[in-house]
């Protein structure tokens, strides 16, 4: 299928492209028979599933641009590839990493989902000021440019999901894909789009948080070279907390069930 590829604009064959890497869902595919759990919190959804949500989106040669420039090297820090990660009392550190290249790689997944035509990702919405300031434009640049990131228009929050009643298994946890739904963040109008991969629960903020509240709720830095994935009890997150109760999901150490 022949088309407007959204990253680079130019009219050319389009691929099946993934908001969230297709190399996620195939470790879980490849796990659990095929299938895997996909939350779909905004409309309150949860399925075993074998789609992998891609939609004709990007070029081939974008899809290589995004893969070697942010995706590869991204998903091998989640998987502690590159033995740089060690457990904290608060969280999960990375030392010695590209933070910068990190966060473009969460960002990817962001705009891959924002200008997505896939009803699963309706939940990545993008802050009003933004949509004033062309935000969407200013990092589609970012990422076919490989340039800096707007810095006042986006802010970066990981932290490692956990549950603390003893009911998930972290592998489970891992096994969780939770596509992106948007809430309120702090006091003053900002808004936070998240979404779950590989056992993290991710968030990106929008406008970006000053200096001040970037220390405080340890976001990530792109000119540093480390950070922290502070741990948060997946209950304590009332969307996934209301969507596991609602949808009747039951987990127990390694395996899972829909309905009660």
């Amino acid at each position: 299928m022949r088309g407007i590829c959204k990253l680079c604009g130019i009219d050319r064959e389009l691929r099946n492209s993934h908001a969230i890497p297709d190399s996620i869902f195939n470790v879980i595919f490849k796990e659990n028979s095929g299938k895997a759990i996909l939350l779909t919190v905004d409309g309150r959804k949860i399925d075993y599933t074998s789609d992998s949500l891609d939609t004709k989106q990007l070029c081939d040669i974008c899809e290589k641009k995004l893969n070697h420039s942010y995706e590869k090297y991204s998903i091998n820090l989640l998987r502690n590839s590159y033995r740089n990660v060690s457990k904290e009392s608060e969280g999960i550190n990375f030392s010695e990493v590209d933070v910068e290249k990190f966060m473009k790689f969460i960002l990817a997944i962001y705009w891959r989902a924002a200008v997505s035509e896939h009803e699963s990702y309706r939940g990545a919405v993008m802050h009003e000021e933004l949509l004033y300031k062309n935000g969407a434009e200013k990092l589609r640049l970012c990422l076919l440019e490989n340039s800096k990131i707007p810095a006042s228009l986006f802010s970066v929050k990981i932290r490692r999901l956990r549950d603390l009643s003893g009911s998930f298994s972290l592998q489970t946890l891992k096994n969780l894909i939770v596509t992106p739904f948007h809430r309120p963040y702090g006091k003053d109008e900002k808004v936070s789009v998240n979404f779950v991969i590989e056992g993290f629960y991710i968030s990106v903020i929008m406008p970006a948080l000053s200096d001040k509240e970037r220390r405080k709720d340890m976001v990530l830095y792109a000119k540093g070279n480390q950070f922290t994935a502070g741990y948060v009890d997946a209950l304590s997150i009332p969307e996934l907390k209301e969507t596991i109760r609602v949808m009747g999901l039951k987990i127990r150490m390694g395996h899972s069930n829909v309905g009660s």
